[in-house]
């Protein structure tokens, strides 16, 4: 008797791929959090300690604009150096502010340094508990923007805290639904011995991907990118400020910022998919023998009116896991495209049924480790000027032998 491993159940899937996503996103919440706390919390700490600090004068000692190479290109820093007295003991000092941060833009820090000449006087503020911390601008700078960069990461890192069925695209639990002598059960998990027999029974199937699934990987993929590249994009830019521009970056960097555009189209295409109309789908049982007939029943909630067309068709696809060199690589072809429904009448869209017949003389559902045979029930619904409807539902498909269990 042939034999086919059986995929995990749903459940299990389901923990093992939000475990995966959760080790994903939690280095972006923790990062996040870290760089959120370094560039605007410490330095608003310190502002709020600060704000009843007495005032004392302070005499330049040195100032200058400090430059810094790196491999990104050049960033600069204003030091002033400067000495004050607290009842008569000498302190120095080299705080200008709170955000002492270098950072592109030459013109900036060598404005500020010319306000404070070697020599000149100033006003400094002065830790009454502690006189050796003192700074000359206790304020907010435009520094603090650059507080907002990490909260993007955060918010992507947040996604970790979100319950399993929404990281994994998928419900946790079976969904109660109805038999065909109308009693409500449950999907049962497959077999223990990995033989799948056909479940006796209307089952209602689960889509592969759910749209908000589908948007939360967008956004995690789109954020990502488009921050890493956005370092570059801003160092570009004042590199054309400081007109010392590097030629060859802006070539170099334009198919990036196309792809980064194009994962936002793909973000906001995500984001309108979940105004569509969602899709019920109830089969005649969980798995259907080589040979054998599949009956499906479907129905829309939401503004069907918006559907122009609707077809339904059952797919099996081979796959085929390699490596090439030192990457993996995987191949899908699809052998089997076997049309049930399409329809363009408003009505017969809301809800209908169809069936259709599985040859004998293709391949079965197969999962191995570097070959699999896939089977899924595929719905396409046109909406014209929208994101179309588009569902993927994952079905097995038995060898002959089955109908004998």
């Amino acid at each position: 008797m042939s034999r086919v491993s059986a995929p995990l159940p749903s459940k299990e899937k389901s923990q093992a791929g939000s475990g995966c996503v959760r080790l994903f996103l939690l280095p972006f919440f923790g990062l996040g959090c870290f760089f959120f706390y370094l560039i605007a919390i410490q330095p608003l700490w310190n502002i709020w300690r600060a704000r009843h600090w007495p005032s004392v004068p302070c005499r330049i000692l040195a100032s200058e604009v400090k430059e810094n190479r790196g491999g990104k290109g050049r960033t600069y820093q204003a030091v002033i150096k400067y000495t004050y007295q607290v009842e008569g003991r000498p302190f120095a000092s080299d705080r200008y502010d709170f955000f002492g941060v270098s950072s592109s833009g030459y013109t900036g820090k060598k404005k500020l340094v010319d306000r404070y000449p070697p020599g000149s006087q100033a006003t400094c503020f002065v830790n009454p508990e502690a006189p050796d911390e003192a700074v000359i601008h206790r304020g907010p700078t435009h520094m603090l923007w650059w507080g907002l960069f990490p909260l993007p990461f955060i918010a992507i890192g947040s996604l970790a805290f979100l319950p399993a069925r929404l990281l994994s695209g998928r419900s946790t639990k079976g969904g109660p639904i109805k038999d065909t002598t109308g009693r409500r059960r449950r999907l049962q998990e497959p077999p223990s011995d990995h033989l799948h027999t056909a479940s006796e029974g209307a089952v209602e199937l689960q889509a592969s991907a759910s749209p908000v699934g589908k948007l939360l990987g967008m956004m995690v993929v789109a954020v990502f990118w488009n921050g890493i590249v956005s370092v570059f994009v801003w160092d570009l830019w004042k590199g054309f400020q400081r007109g010392r521009p590097e030629w060859f970056l802006p070539i170099f960097l334009t198919p990036f910022v196309l792809i980064g555009f194009g994962l936002i189209a793909a973000v906001i295409h995500a984001f309108l998919n979940l105004f569509n109309p969602r899709i019920s789908l109830m089969v005649s049982s969980s798995a259907v023998p080589l040979g054998g007939n599949l009956e499906v029943q479907w129905s829309f909630r939401g503004n069907v009116g918006r559907l122009r067309d609707l077809r339904i068709f059952l797919e099996g696809a081979e796959r085929a896991t390699y490596r090439r060199g030192t990457n993996t690589t995987t191949d899908e072809h699809i052998f089997a495209k076997l049309p049930l429904a399409e329809v363009k009448d408003t009505a017969l869209i809301r809800s209908g049924s169809a069936h259709v017949a599985i040859p004998a003389d293709v391949m079965h559902s197969f999962n191995a480790t570097n070959n699999k045979i896939v089977w899924r029930l595929k719905v396409h619904g046109n909406i014209p000027r929208f994101p179309d409807v588009s569902e993927e539902f994952a079905f097995t498909v038995l060898p002959q032998s089955s109908m004998a269990s």
